[in-house]
């Protein structure tokens, strides 16, 4: 059975949240641990920092999406207009894209994959060349 006192000690002695944890000091000299005066800090002050601080960020990022946002639609812009006053440019440029990208895919894929007996009568091939040769 646990005794109330102690459980009452142990709660009441706890340390509070928002506190801060002291630093020990041990002095080889003396052979004595202290603890040295915390300077005393203001949780209230230090919460209304960071909530400045999320604050701004919260700014530099809706800045942010609505400088990508207006230069997403200006390129858009940009684009229907050349497509409008160049169609035979913009279709030749965007069939040229797409014929550099199927090729640089197909480049990625090895060419004819031989079989193995493919491979072999191949060498074959090449004796018999040599022998037909040498005579």
């Amino acid at each position: 059975m646990t005794d109330s006192k102690a459980q009452r000690t142990l709660i009441s002695e706890g340390a509070r949240l928002g506190e801060p944890v002291p630093r020990a000091v041990i002095d080889k000299a003396t052979a004595s641990v202290g603890i040295p005066r915390q300077p005393d800090s203001n949780t209230g002050e230090e919460i209304d920092i960071l909530r400045r601080r999320l604050e701004d960020l919260r700014q530099q990022i809706t800045t942010a999406s609505h400088m990508v946002r207006d230069g997403a639609r200006q390129a858009v812009g940009q684009t229907e207009v050349g497509v409008k006053l160049y169609p035979m440019s913009s279709l030749l440029a965007a069939a040229a894209a797409t014929a550099a990208f199927t090729l640089a895919i197909a480049g990625l894929f090895p060419g004819s994959r031989r079989t193995r007996y493919e491979r072999i009568f191949d060498d074959l091939r090449g004796l018999y060349d040599s022998v037909r040769d040498r005579l």
